[in-house]
């Protein structure tokens, strides 16, 4: 009988040894947080209002939020495995192209962003060249030794980059200056560089300053920007479950957000708890030109999933940014499952 309860002993040892063994080598530990990156941009609201309203508590979701200024630390944090999951804007294209991240959903428009400039430039001495876009300012020759202030690494840089494309001017023939939304904007006012690139509420205040836009973006692209939810591939694989129920909540939150009024008053006191200011007006102007999407958008028929990475994926193997080979990882990363399960709906993905 000893010996019996020494085998039981012992093999219950084993078993505990081997479970602990296993989470020390990666395994999910219970009750582990999903780590979330955000910005305090119209992206950012709907994941930070289901957190304050409740919504993941009540799925039964423990997650931890931290807040970044722009969309290319974000990468750098989900590379670095700082974080398991991020709402961000254009730059998410870089996280889905390396291969290690999937595309969730897709959660606003992404309006309101162009270049301006002061109203005695000369850039705005030329306008029409191009016969696609005829009323965007500019031309090779006025345009050539311009600096532009703007963030790298963001929507931004993409419209300077897509705009000076089409004057078949390269990053040698201009100079982009890295700076942070709000100081961008100020130096600008302030007499510094040429041109400005923008997004809300920056935009809105440069044309109040009197600014002149001489592109949006989508004239200077060709295309329009959704921002989205993403995350590192190897958490989404292992804990499925706790994606679905993430994703479900930040949809419902946005379907909510499409009350203008909520939209307005919760937003603005995100912003302003985050360091950006937003007058009423600002909002308004926002509101007029960034949507949340929820199941009506999603279902309309001419909705494609990931459609607006896909559009943006060859421009950036033209312009080095993301190489030929990594354009297969993009369309791989597309995965409206997530989506499908949380609003009972069944929509593809972009396909090549």
């Amino acid at each position: 009988m000893k010996g019996r309860m020494k085998k039981i002993i012992c093999a219950g040892l084993i078993t505990v040894l081997a479970a602990a063994s296993l989470a020390g080598c990666g395994g999910k530990k219970e009750g582990e947080p999903l780590k979330v990156g955000i910005m305090p941009a119209s992206v950012g609201v709907p994941v930070q209002y289901a957190y304050d309203k409740g919504y993941f508590e009540e799925e039964g979701l423990k997650v931890e939020l931290s807040i970044f200024q722009t969309g290319a630390p974000i990468n750098e944090a989900i590379a670095a495995k700082q974080i398991d999951l991020a709402a961000s804007g254009a730059a998410t294209i870089f996280s889905l192209a390396s291969g290690n991240c999937t595309l969730l959903a897709e959660l606003c428009t992404s309006g309101g962003m162009g270049i301006y400039v002061r109203p005695d430039s000369d850039i705005l001495s030329v306008q029409g060249e191009l016969s696609d876009t005829p009323d965007v300012y500019g031309s090779a020759e006025v345009l050539k030794g311009k600096t532009v202030l703007g963030q790298l690494g963001t929507s931004a840089q993409l419209n300077v980059s897509k705009y000076m494309d089409k004057f078949g001017l390269t990053s040698d023939d201009y100079t982009m200056v890295h700076m942070d939304a709000g100081p961008a904007f100020q130096a600008f006012v302030a007499g510094e560089g040429d041109a400005l690139a923008a997004y809300p509420p920056y935009s809105f205040n440069a044309q109040n300053e009197g600014m002149v836009q001489i592109t949006t973006f989508e004239e200077a692209t060709g295309f329009s920007i959704i921002d989205a939810l993403f995350g590192r591939s190897e958490v989404i694989k292992e804990r499925p479950e706790d994606i679905e129920k993430f994703v479900k909540c930040v949809i419902r939150a946005d379907e909510e957000l499409k009350d203008d009024a909520l939209r307005s008053e919760y937003s603005m006191k995100f912003f302003k708890d985050n360091g950006r200011e937003y007058s009423e007006q600002d909002m308004a102007d926002e509101i007029a030109v960034r949507k949340y999407m929820g199941k009506d958008d999603f279902t309309d028929g001419t909705y494609s999933f990931g459609k607006c990475f896909t559009d943006q994926g060859e421009f950036y193997v033209e312009n080095g940014k993301i190489t030929e080979d990594q354009i297969p990882n993009l369309y791989s990363s597309l995965d409206p499952s997530y989506l499908n399960k949380a609003l009972g709906i069944d929509i593809k993905p972009e396909t090549k």
